[in-house]
């Protein structure tokens, strides 16, 4: 089983691990170096794909950075001192009992340690000097408020694909468009090896998702997203899939084969049951996360052969904090075949992360 990737210098508890838990890399689909099944196979077969968890993905981007940053690690050496004496000496935690209480770092998601750091910076300058431990310097505290604007991003990608009983498969390309974008921003205001290391990790490591079509599709059957998130030349590529996808599951053999679209639109709605599991991200930081990215109509206005695809992509985007599923299910006697797709594609899970947290 994976284990959750921590910052450098932090330390969290963990059962039974051992060296060949902490694996670096993604399994390798296809060890053999084989091709695999043909574009016919595979167009119809999702199961023959191996697609390494996002979630996973994005934090091997992260680690990419810190393995280029030893000054910042040094700097994380420090913080994680502090925060270790403070929970173990009672004087400590005295002089800080006004203050809020330190964030404690733990094993399941990386971003407890990104929370420790901002419990960190909260605290009055006067007061963390006043410990009996390491102190941080004024050069310091700007170093973790850098790391803090620049992984929050990534924080953010990571709570949107790694929510429960929501949908994430057609987030994982918009993540990886605002990612892109943000980190671009970024490299012109922080000339370091971090950010620099951070660009071309995303470039070599995330690119692989956005040719894989079952997420390009799954982001134009969201109506949240659409298309308005791709180039032209994107558009017209997404909208001739969408046709093919449509004429293939068109044919009695395959609609038979698969459950009922009704079917699963309808499970939208069933209660869910009581769960000890973080809630999806909270929609006022979704939609700014995604703003940016959605402001522009792309889409251009020539037709297509399939009407129903056109009326439905030039229809207006569905607000951030609405349900897709919920949609679909309102919608699905407008948009008839485009319906059919919906239970194929954006039940797709992006991240193992759910999984992992029921086997914990």
């Amino acid at each position: 089983m994976m284990i959750a990737f921590s910052l450098p210098s932090f330390e969290v508890e963990t059962e039974n691990a051992s060296d060949d838990d902490y694996d670096d890399e993604p399994d390798n689909p296809d060890p053999d170096g084989d091709e695999g099944p043909n574009d016919s196979d595979a167009y119809t077969d999702l199961s023959s794909q191996h697609v390494p968890c996002f979630a996973h993905v994005l934090q091997l981007v992260i680690k990419d950075g810190f393995k280029q940053a030893p000054g910042i690690i040094k700097v994380l050496n420090r913080v994680s001192a502090i925060v270790s004496h403070v929970r173990k000496s009672t004087l400590s935690s005295e002089i800080l009992e006004s203050e809020k209480r330190l964030a404690a770092a733990n094993a399941t998601r990386w971003n407890s340690q990104l929370i420790m750091i901002r419990s960190i910076l909260r605290l009055p300058t006067d007061k963390l000097e006043s410990l009996n431990t390491v102190s941080l310097s004024a050069y310091d505290r700007t170093i973790l408020e850098d790391l803090v604007e620049i992984l929050t991003p990534f924080e953010t990608a990571t709570h949107c694909i790694q929510g429960d009983k929501v949908i994430t498969s057609s987030m994982i390309v918009p993540c990886i468009r605002v990612l892109k974008s943000t980190v671009e921003d970024l490299s012109h205001k922080y000339t370091s090896r971090f950010v620099t290391t951070l660009k071309s990790s995303i470039n070599k490591r995330l690119s692989m998702y956005e040719d894989i079509d079952e997420f390009l599709l799954a982001s134009a059957l969201d109506p949240r997203f659409k298309l308005k998130w791709c180039s032209s030349n994107e558009c017209l590529r997404i909208k001739g899939l969408l046709v093919s996808k449509l004429h293939y599951e068109s044919q009695p053999s395959t609609s038979a084969s698969l459950m009922s679209h009704t079917q699963v639109i309808e499970k939208a709605n069933e209660p869910a049951e009581p769960s000890s599991c973080p809630q999806p991200l909270p929609h006022k930081k979704m939609k700014t996360f995604f703003d940016d990215l959605l402001i522009a109509d792309k889409v251009s206005s020539s037709s297509t052969v399939d009407a129903n695809v056109d009326e439905y992509l030039q229809a207006p985007l569905l607000p951030q904090e609405e349900n897709p599923l919920e949609f679909w299910k309102v919608n699905e006697m407008k948009y008839p075949t485009l319906a059919k797709l919906v239970p194929v594609h954006l039940c797709i899970p992006a991240s193992s992360a759910p999984v992992e947290r029921l086997l914990a």
